[in-house]
């Protein structure tokens, strides 16, 4: 099946035939199941991945066994990391694992050096990449350094709220991992608001019963 760069990531949409043709001659096709580990700290990263389908998280875990996500990596996208690594002959400081079953094309290593060095698109892409997610990762550690946690459970509550709808499927640990706290802090602030009658607690799900109480709330603590 071909694999066309172009249709794949919209930054290559304008490029020379010559980008997709070599593309699809020099890249590999992996289908991975949900639930794997595909990348590890310290790991040698030898291709880039690129997200056919599915979705990948990255994220770090601190010697208390603490986990702090950095991004995700949906359908067209990269990751910087592994770019970085790439460019720079360093090891994976994080680690990646699939969400969802996902097909990654994967170019290896030595092809996207040659790549970088051939075709000017293909270091603005770099270039172009990199910043964007340099910029969400400035926006999280500001987030994590200067905001309240209880603010931070708050925003995750809002923004899911809004995209997935006031019934959330979701665990008090699997908050705490996306915003880099432990499961005990966020039930206690998930109680707390549980007892303003903001939000109903039942076992893995939160309802949020009043969405104007919790934006209120947030703009209060802000």
């Amino acid at each position: 099946m071909e694999n066309k760069l172009s249709q794949l990531v919209s930054f290559f949409q304008n490029s020379p035939p010559e980008v997709d043709n070599e593309f699809d001659k020099n890249v590999i096709v992996k289908k991975i199941p949900k639930g794997q580990f595909i990348a590890m700290e310290g790991d040698t990263c030898n291709y880039l991945p690129i997200v056919k389908s599915g979705q990948v998280r990255v994220y770090k875990l601190s010697q208390s066994g603490q986990e702090m996500t950095l991004y995700r990596i949906k359908e067209g996208e990269s990751c910087i990391l592994t770019i970085s690594c790439l460019l720079t002959s360093r090891k994976f400081p994080a680690i990646a694992f699939t969400e969802s079953e996902s097909e990654v094309i994967l170019i290896d290593s030595n092809t996207v050096k040659n790549w970088v060095s051939k075709f000017s698109i293909w270091r603005e892409y770099i270039l172009d990449y990199m910043s964007s997610i340099i910029l969400q990762v400035l926006s999280l550690l500001e987030n994590t350094t200067f905001n309240r946690t209880e603010l931070r459970v708050i925003d995750f509550l809002i923004a899911n709220a809004e995209e997935n709808g006031n019934c959330l499927k979701i665990t008090h640990q699997h908050i705490a991992s996306e915003i880099g706290t432990s499961r005990e802090v966020v039930s206690r602030i998930l109680k707390e608001l549980e007892t303003q009658k903001i939000i109903i607690l039942s076992r893995g799900s939160i309802k949020i019963q009043n969405l104007n109480a919790l934006k209120n709330r947030n703009l209060v603590i802000n």
